[in-house]
């Protein structure tokens, strides 16, 4: 019923891939990444992803590797990027290892209309040695740039067959407040979805309801509702989805969000609803370099009150730097650093009381209590001290744990 089209498994395998692969990178052309499932009070490898970046920090490749029962890293699939001269997107293939090559398996093209603005989105299979259509996204525009119409269609018959439009509307504001799903049935376009979307005076969405067209009633029965919630800076820090029930809507699942001092998301907290309250589900913690790049993004899940690691994603220089304890680990971020770092305790709230901080000589630098900014998270000023490697002593009731860090100006 969501106006979100479900496609074919191909196009959704493509769609995962492209969702871990498509950003930016400005200061590495090439960086290696693990995704790590957390099994038996350890990490385990699951898929290792390198990839690399053209001079203008645009992704061109991107290769999947998973680990056999060696530890051996066997290829999987790789993805390649095109760009045109104006470094748009206009292509990815994806290939599958297979017999020792890689053999081609999806592709996206897209093309686009005389403003830049996606005139199509065609996604094809490799089959017979030859390239298939399969599906297409095809858009109009208005004359400021606005979606429209969207339509998806399918090949069949040696021509594309339309099965599902989406209908743009916008407000004097150029405001999308409206968007009409039909479907393509017996020849003829029927009702499927509505979506009314209502904003705030600083033109932020607050409000999205979803429809669900009745054949039998010939009506608009509810369906479902997102809420949104902003900062005083403009930045979504919770989301409500709510189902609908005749005239009543249900709280289901719940999203807050929080960000760093530089604007970077930090963490998101997910829930569901239980007995008329929130209850914790999930926690994505989010950590970054000195450079603002990503380092380590961490997925726990809530488990007998407490937050239970569940999946990582870890670039490759992070490994060692990474200390674990059990179903716990510390990190040190950013690390080298140049004025201040976070220290992250993972599942552990409040574990250490204060700090000390040596030089290699072994001469105490600097000192104090920790000062906690949430309950597994520190932050500590090193601006006073030199460029050089320090050793940092977390201290407890005579429990300590050292880190190394390092200070680069």
């Amino acid at each position: 019923m969501k106006t979100i089209l479900k496609t074919t498994a191909v196009f959704f395998f493509l769609t995962q891939l492209v969702l871990f692969s498509n950003e930016k990178q400005l200061n590495n052309f090439s960086n290696v990444w693990y995704s790590q499932v957390w099994e038996f009070e350890q990490w385990k490898h699951q898929a290792k992803h390198t990839r690399v970046f053209n001079d203008n920090g645009n992704i061109i490749e991107h290769i999947i590797q998973e680990p056999d029962v060696k530890n051996n890293w066997i290829n999987k699939y790789k993805i390649e990027y095109g760009y045109n001269e104006k470094e748009l997107l206009t292509n990815i293939i994806t290939y599958v290892w297979d017999n020792e090559n890689w053999r081609s398996s999806t592709k996206l093209d897209i093309i686009y209309n005389d403003k830049d603005l996606i005139k199509e989105r065609n996604f094809k299979l490799f089959k017979d040695d030859k390239w298939e259509n399969d599906v297409q996204f095809a858009y109009e525009y208005s004359q400021t740039g606005k979606v429209t119409l969207e339509t998806f269609s399918r090949w069949n018959d040696n021509d594309w067959q339309p099965y599902t439009k989406l209908i743009y509307q916008y407000d004097s504001l150029d405001l999308n407040t409206e968007i009409l799903n039909t479907r393509f049935l017996d020849s003829v376009w029927v009702n499927y979805g509505l979506t009314l979307n209502f904003y705030n005076l600083e033109k932020l969405l607050v409000k999205s309801t979803l429809f669900g067209w009745d054949l039998s009633k010939k009506a608009w029965l509810n369906y479902e509702q997102n809420l949104y919630s902003y900062d005083d800076k403009s930045r979504l820090i919770e989301w409500i989805n709510q189902q609908g029930d005749n005239d009543v809507w249900f709280n289901t699942t719940r999203e807050t969000y929080e960000y760093t001092d530089f604007g970077s998301l930090f963490q998101i907290v997910k829930y569901r609803s239980g007995n008329d309250e929130w209850k914790n589900s999930i926690r994505i913690t989010y950590l970054y370099d000195n450079k603002g790049d990503s380092l380590i993004i961490l997925m726990e899940e809530w488990q007998f009150d407490n937050w239970v690691n569940k999946e990582r994603r870890i670039r490759e220089d992070m490994i060692s730097t990474v200390y674990e304890e059990n179903e716990h680990f510390v990190l040190i971020y950013p690390n080298p650093t140049d004025k201040e770092f976070r220290i992250n305790f993972g599942n552990q709230f409040y574990p250490y009381k204060s700090y000390e901080i040596f030089n290699l000589s072994g001469e105490s630098v600097q000192k104090g209590n920790l000062d906690y900014f949430s309950p597994s998270s520190s932050l500590i000023n090193v601006s006073n001290l030199t460029s050089g490697i320090y050793l940092i002593i977390l201290k407890r009731n005579g429990l300590e744990r050292a880190l190394k860090f390092y200070i680069n100006r």
